[in-house]
């Protein structure tokens, strides 16, 4: 098992990874940060401080001007986070939507709110609707 220690670090003390394939959506997360606060830890290597895992989270962050941010240290070699970093951004690669679960979800909170910080809009809920067939209930 790997050594790992949670903590708040100042934003500054970690850097992204610079051999982070992945491109994120900055405006999506600043907007879900704003309407939800940060949850969640960064994961980092402790003996370089490169983020691992939350590039794009320690990044609208340092745009929505927090000053510290929970992390998730971990004591390993330069090869365990390579390997880190590229199956936190595959394995998301694997996921996929219930639509119909979706849609349903996405409708009752319109129902009591807006959809801001959620990362969809009425359009997208637009098109799910016109993906789902009818099936019998």
């Amino acid at each position: 098992m790997t050594p790992t220690e949670q903590t708040d670090l100042p934003i500054d003390s970690v850097r992204p990874h610079p051999s982070n394939p992945r491109k994120g959506n900055i405006a999506k997360i600043v907007e879900s940060i704003k309407a939800n606060g940060f949850y969640g830890a960064i994961v980092v290597q402790k003996s370089t401080m490169t983020i691992l895992a939350g590039n794009h989270r320690w990044q609208a962050a340092k745009e929505c001007g927090m000053k510290t941010i929970p992390a998730m240290l971990l004591d390993i070699d330069d090869l365990s986070a390579k390997k880190i970093l590229l199956a936190d951004n595959r394995t998301s690669d694997f996921a996929v939507y219930d639509s119909n679960e979706l849609t349903a979800l996405l409708r009752d909170v319109m129902s009591d709110d807006s959809l801001f910080g959620t990362g969809f809009d009425a359009n997208d809920l637009d098109k799910l609707i016109s993906e789902v067939t009818d099936e019998p209930n």
